[in-house]
């Protein structure tokens, strides 16, 4: 990708502010996620001798979770060049910084377990973490990051457009959501990275681009949520092409037994999916606290007034976008796993698979 404008990119997101907060599309240059928002360490407890991995990109916290699993080499892909740069930035600062620095910079500290969006932490991504991590950046994470961080204070970035900072960041969260998190594990992830900082490879592509770019053989292909927006992603757009894309495109980088998780949901997909199949579930929240539309229609009614739309439509409007629903009621070879969220209020989560077996 060019460097130039992914700078000038990244510069006009981090000039605009952007509270209220908004659904935000991903594309080339978007808004950039801070931290994970899944349940990564759960996930990947389900998937078990991997060595070869491909992985959706985001923070990265899929592939350091797999290679503390004992993974060999992963790639990962995303569509959004700034949130590979992103990756880059945190795996060098995860190469540099002691485990104390590296969570006073990159987490909120202990804090409280719910979604805060007013700064705990002053130190949160602060203007001179870039300074401490500079003589160690990549070329093209300095001629992106450096401009923003070296002329705009750190808490007008973290509200701008550049980055999604509806999300929680606190450590009592983030250690529950993905092992790096915790000290031991941090330091062991830091030595992987230090003796072989080429084990993770990062690549800019849609999903749909993956089977065409990549040519290895995985044992795990990790999506984590990219499919919860399979209505906006062209060619993917129903059921059918999804399943169609899995089976006969996707599969092809899988080795013999190899695992796709497919998809991942939170709370109320995992519930709606639980209601359809008439599988018992309970969920500690309420319709209310999701934090995580899964279409324009429903996004609409949680951001206007939700006396436009009751509680029965609104979960219709769930049930007709849960890609799960279909894929496992109409299509062979996908097997469900309902887990804990990270906290009470996330309530059940759910992730599907897909495993190549040997023909």
């Amino acid at each position: 990708m060019d460097t130039k404008t992914a700078a000038k990119k990244a510069w006009e997101l981090a000039s605009v502010e952007s509270i209220p907060f908004g659904k935000s599309e991903f594309s080339t240059y978007s808004p950039v996620y801070i931290a994970t928002t899944s349940n990564v360490r759960n996930t990947l407890h389900l998937y078990h001798d991997y060595e070869q991995v491909l992985s959706v990109c985001g923070t990265g916290a899929h592939a350091y979770e797999a290679l503390l699993h004992g993974a060999k080499h992963v790639d990962l892909f995303d569509i959004n060049e700034l949130q590979r740069i992103y990756f880059l930035y945190m795996k060098t600062a995860i190469m540099v910084l002691s485990y104390d620095e590296f969570i006073q910079y990159f987490t909120t500290g202990e804090g409280v377990n719910e979604f805060d969006f007013e700064p705990l932490d002053e130190n949160l991504l602060a203007n001179d973490l870039f300074y401490k991590l500079d003589p160690y950046l990549p070329n093209e994470v300095r001629e992106v990051f450096g401009p923003i961080f070296e002329q705009i204070s750190s808490e007008n970035v973290l509200f701008s457009k550049l980055f999604r900072y509806n999300h929680n960041f606190s450590l009592s969260y983030l250690r529950e959501a993905a092992s790096f998190y915790r000290r031991e594990e941090y330091e062991r992830l830091q030595q992987i990275l230090r003796k072989n900082p080429d084990v993770i490879t990062t690549r800019t592509m849609s999903l749909t681009e993956v089977p065409l770019q990549f040519h290895s053989q995985y044992d795990l292909v990790l999506l984590d949520n990219i499919l919860e927006y399979y209505g906006a992603i062209p060619n993917l757009n129903t059921p059918r092409k999804v399943d169609s894309f899995v089976k006969h495109d996707m599969s092809s980088l899988l080795s013999n037994d190899g695992s796709m998780q497919v998809a991942y949901a939170y709370a109320f997909d995992t519930e709606t999916f639980c209601d359809a199949f008439d599988l018992p579930i309970v969920n500690d929240c309420e319709l209310d606290d999701v934090f995580n539309p899964v279409s324009d229609a429903f996004f609409a009614a949680l951001t206007t007034s939700f006396l436009e739309m009751d509680l029965e439509s609104a979960t219709r409007v769930l049930a007709d976008e849960n890609l799960m629903i279909p894929l496992v009621r109409d299509m062979d070879g996908y097997q469900y796993s309902i887990f804990d969220g990270i906290n009470e209020s996330d309530g059940k989560n759910m992730v599907l698979t897909y495993t190549k077996r040997k023909s």
